[in-house]
């Protein structure tokens, strides 16, 4: 996936926020849609880190090769978002 976000967004946006957070409890990312405690993550180097307190959601950091990264929630980004595949015939 991240490689294809990577060619997706060359030129575009920093970051993409992929709608995860520990809002709900500090240190225990869950998908926001779901609720779902996330399973798989791919952090960065000393992440999550909850900088001064204040990140709580979870997005791909492009300064970091697409790794991810706790940010505050009210930061501006692009964002990804899951949908169902379509079905065909």
């Amino acid at each position: 996936m991240i490689q294809r976000v990577k060619r997706m967004f060359k030129k575009g946006d920093r970051s993409y926020w992929i709608g995860a957070s520990d809002l709900q409890h500090e240190g225990t990312f869950r998908w926001e849609g779901t609720g779902q405690k996330v399973k798989f993550n791919d952090w960065s180097s000393h992440q999550p880190d909850n900088y001064r307190g204040r990140e709580d959601c979870a997005h791909l950091w492009k300064k970091r090769g697409y790794r991810w990264n706790d940010m505050p929630c009210t930061s501006k980004s692009g964002y990804i978002c899951q949908r169902k595949a379509k079905e065909y015939d």
